[in-house]
């Protein structure tokens, strides 16, 4: 792997770099990708909000609606299926 030096944003030294995530300064021992570290952290705690709002959105939907949902889907994949089958028969 090709090792290249990066400035530390922590103790503004040079020091070798892999290009990894997790790599550490060799003179303060700081993170030398924090902030791309933070950014990754943010972005899942937002995700996980996103979730939980959605979650909570599902659980308040009225019941007799998500059924009549699943039974209008399931009505209209059975009305394709049927006019498939009209043109199979009417083809052979």
């Amino acid at each position: 792997m090709a090792k290249r030096e990066i400035k530390c944003p922590d103790c503004a030294g040079w020091t070798e770099w892999q290009e990894q995530l997790y790599d550490r300064c060799k003179l303060c021992n700081a993170l030398l990708e924090q902030h791309k570290i933070d950014k990754i952290a943010e972005l899942k705690a937002q995700k996980d909000i996103e979730d939980e709002m959605e979650q909570a959105r599902l659980a308040k939907q009225n019941p007799f609606l998500k059924k009549l949902g699943n039974y209008a889907s399931t009505l209209f994949i059975g009305f394709i299926l049927l006019i498939t089958a009209l043109i199979v028969l009417a083809a052979g």
